[in-house]
């Protein structure tokens, strides 16, 4: 509901929220205790594009972007800088969505999206403990 502005909601307004989403027949994915919602036809994991920063009132917060989303911006950085180490990995990532000051809702999203890239094959670690890109990119 923060994407639509709504600060605070009663329970008759998040009912109807969900009846609506019901509707449009969203997929859904938990992160955390946030729903996030896409389209029907998106597959969450096959998710390779991600919104660079806006500016002004389009700022998204962090809790509202995907840990996949939050991936393909990780893996840009490194499409551009080669290796990293995490915690270099993780702030430039974050200034890429627009997550200039690094909060705890950032630095965890950032980490989960490292740990989530990494998982699925798309970042590996160096013995020098850099991240790269992996073979599934």
């Amino acid at each position: 509901m923060r994407s639509f502005g709504i600060a605070r909601a009663g329970s008759r307004i998040q009912s109807r929220m969900e009846e609506i989403f019901a509707s449009l027949r969203l997929k859904s994915t938990m992160q955390g205790n946030v729903k996030i919602y896409w389209n029907e036809d998106q597959a969450p994991d096959d998710y390779r594009i991600f919104r660079a920063a806006a500016s002004g009132a389009d700022r998204r917060d962090a809790l509202d972007v995907p840990v996949q989303e939050a991936a393909n911006a990780v893996l840009r950085v490194l499409e551009e800088q080669v290796s990293l180490p995490k915690e270099e990995l993780i702030k430039e990532a974050a200034k890429l969505l627009g997550c200039a000051r690094q909060g705890a809702a950032a630095t965890a999203l950032f980490t989960a999206a490292v740990e989530y890239a990494s998982a699925k094959g798309r970042i590996t670690s160096s013995a020098n403990g850099r991240l790269t890109l992996g073979n599934e990119c």
